[in-house]
């Protein structure tokens, strides 16, 4: 009889892990419905995985079932289980924090039952697509036409303006081995012919560079180099409005003459241009400033609006170049509130104050990222997975 059970046992206990290898295959086919999972979403919103050399569908696959899930990381446009969590509290109750879970959940019973996947969300396309098509701007504003360059930028959206440049990026100029010891090792790039403003991107890890060296080259004495983006269609402030994204500031070298030296600067910001029937309003979240003055506020003599600046970092941080990779984020209304209850003055003398101070009254229509150099100043940036969050 013992030895029966002990047969028996032994057949249950194949039977048993024969069962729960099934019920693994069922679910990580789960996981791997395509409302939960996609493959290029998951390789560009997660740059990490790229940098680990992680880069075929079987390895980022594999990643996503033995790692991703659990970690709660977003393989999908259509699906976020950290929002799902957060939206239904039955789930939260049933599954407390268990990302994965929530990933099945979705798939067995959440879609039928008309449950949303993640809440509305305009995503910025990643800045590394397919198309190898770049259009190049001049500083008046004017399509100088387009680079064609691989790797790419792509058809996302996104244009490199320049702003008071008198060597803008021409069309012609695509494939520049392009090196300045400041900056570190050399790079194919776009680059005017000084070399003093550039644009990279280095496809094999979806990362978006941007370098600029001395100002030399600028009719207003600094080189300023602009990646922009205006939306299709205006954004309201709410009060869940927020940008996000991921930067490295790999190096940042100014030579001073003083504390604050006006003739040697370095900046590197993330900005928004807002509006209303009253006008437009920039605001400038500070990454990285030479002079370290991260605040301040004044009608810009260029475009004759007020813009107000602020430090990225919540604590007033100014970030130095030491190579490593952060998470930037903005609220926009928490900006656009202290923005417009702002009294810019102007370089007349004057002061200009904005009469709607109503965040609710004002939309978002672009977004920029830039860097400014004067003088004897060096600096470089590294952007991937930006975000934008109505």
């Amino acid at each position: 009889m013992r030895k029966y059970l002990r047969t028996f046992a032994a057949a249950m206990a194949v039977v048993g892990a024969l069962a729960a290898a099934r019920a693994d295959e069922s679910e990580d086919a789960m996981l791997l419905d395509p409302d939960i999972f996609d493959r290029r979403f998951y390789a560009h919103h997660n740059g990490d995985l790229a940098f680990a050399d992680l880069t075929t569908k079987e390895q980022l696959e594999q990643h996503w079932l033995q790692y991703g899930a659990r970690e709660g990381r977003q393989a999908s446009p259509t699906f976020d289980a950290r929002t799902y969590l957060d939206e239904y509290a039955d789930l939260r109750a049933a599954y407390g924090t268990d990302t994965r879970l929530a990933c099945l959940h979705f798939v067995k019973w959440g879609r039928s039952e008309g449950r949303l996947g993640t809440r509305p969300v305009e995503l910025l396309d990643p800045l590394a697509l397919d198309d190898p098509n770049v259009a190049v701007y001049s500083p008046q504003n004017t399509r100088l036409g387009v680079v064609r360059v691989e790797p790419t930028l792509g058809d996302s959206g996104w244009r490199i303006n320049q702003w008071a440049t008198s060597q803008p990026i021409l069309p012609d100029q695509a494939s520049i081995y392009y090196t300045d010891p400041a900056l570190g090792a050399a790079r194919v790039a776009l680059a005017t012919q000084d070399k003093r403003l550039a644009v990279f991107l280095d496809r094999s890890r979806w990362v978006f560079e941007l370098a600029s060296s001395s100002g030399v080259n600028s009719s207003s004495g600094g080189s300023n180099i602009f990646l922009s983006r205006d939306l299709a269609t205006p954004i309201p402030i709410g009060d869940d409005t927020r940008f996000d994204l991921d930067f490295e500031l790999k190096a940042m070298r100014v030579v001073k003459t003083a504390a604050f030296d006006a003739v040697n600067v370095g900046q590197c910001f993330l900005g928004f241009i807002i509006s209303s029937s009253e006008g437009v309003v920039f605001i400038q979240k500070v990454i990285a400033e030479a002079n370290g003055s991260s605040s301040g506020a004044h009608v810009d003599p260029g475009t004759r609006a007020p813009l107000w600046t602020g430090p990225l970092d919540p604590d007033g941080a100014l970030f130095t170049g030491d190579g490593v990779w952060r998470h930037g984020r903005a609220w926009l209304r928490d900006d656009v509130a202290a923005a417009l209850a702002t009294t810019y003055p102007t370089v007349a003398g004057g002061t200009v104050t904005i009469h709607d101070r109503d965040p609710s009254h004002w939309s978002l229509t672009s977004v920029y990222l830039g860097l400014e150099t004067a003088g004897n100043a060096a600096l470089t940036v590294q952007l991937r997975t930006p975000s934008l969050h109505p």
